[in-house]
Parts: C-alpha cells; structure tokens; sequence
C-alpha cells in the first residue's frame, strides 16, 4: 500500500497495488466495489488495471487499521462498540447476498 496526495485537493489517499486477478475474478470483484455503499465499509474511490496490477484507490484514515488499535489496550466497551460496527458492516454485505472474503484485522 501506498499513501499518496491528490492532486488539487492535497488530501491523503491510499494506493493499494496487487497483482491482477484473474479476468472472471476481477469483474466479479470491480461489478462487487461499485455496488457496495455503508458507513462501515472503506469506499473505493477508485480501481483500474494497468498490465499485471490492479490498483486500489481508497481514502486515508490517520487513526490506522484494527490490528493498530487492538495494540493500545482499549477498553472493554470501545471494543464492543467496534465489533458491532465491524458486525453491521458484515452484516451489510451478506445482505447484499455478497462474501466478505477478504476480512481481515489489518483491512479493518
């Protein structure tokens, strides 16, 4: 992952770079990111192909990931208002009739 400015605006942006999926894959994955909207869910701004990498376009939190947060010891009632948060967003995509396949504490 990379963390980029925009252009115009100076915000900060994350670059995520993978390599392609395959084709059936990947318009799966593109057809899935257009369509999926909550308050819960990373918005992606953005996703193209340029030859053997798919690229990510998505904003920057300053506050990290999960994995980052779990590290400072919260309480056990920030923690529960962060899991029913994770659950809603879950819970969400399956209403979607849609797999969450790429969960992790590090993409959260």
């Amino acid at each position: 992952m990379l963390k980029a400015k925009e252009i115009g605006s100076d915000a900060d942006s994350v670059l995520k770079v993978t390599q392609k999926p395959d084709a059936a894959d990947l318009g799966l994955q593109l057809a899935l990111i257009g369509k999926l909207s909550h308050p819960n869910l990373v918005p992606v701004q953005t996703a193209f192909v340029d030859g053997p990498h798919l690229y990510v376009h998505t904003p920057y939190y300053a506050k990290g990931n999960l994995e980052t947060w779990l590290k400072s010891k919260p309480d056990d009632k920030a923690r529960a208002r962060v899991a029913f948060g994770v659950l809603s967003g879950v819970a969400y995509i399956h209403s979607r009739g849609e797999i969450g396949r790429a969960s992790c504490r590090e993409r959260v």
